[in-house]
């Protein structure tokens, strides 16, 4: 992971792991009300 990630340095790696999750979601180019 780059060093631009906003979490803590001391940060468990399940932290990481989600941040991670969430900023790859983020890029998804599907509109929330067309999922549900």
């Amino acid at each position: 992971m780059n060093d631009s990630r906003l979490l803590p340095v001391g940060s468990s790696p399940l932290e990481v792991a989600a941040a991670r999750a969430c900023a790859e979601i983020e890029r998804t180019p599907v509109n929330i009300r067309t999922l549900w």
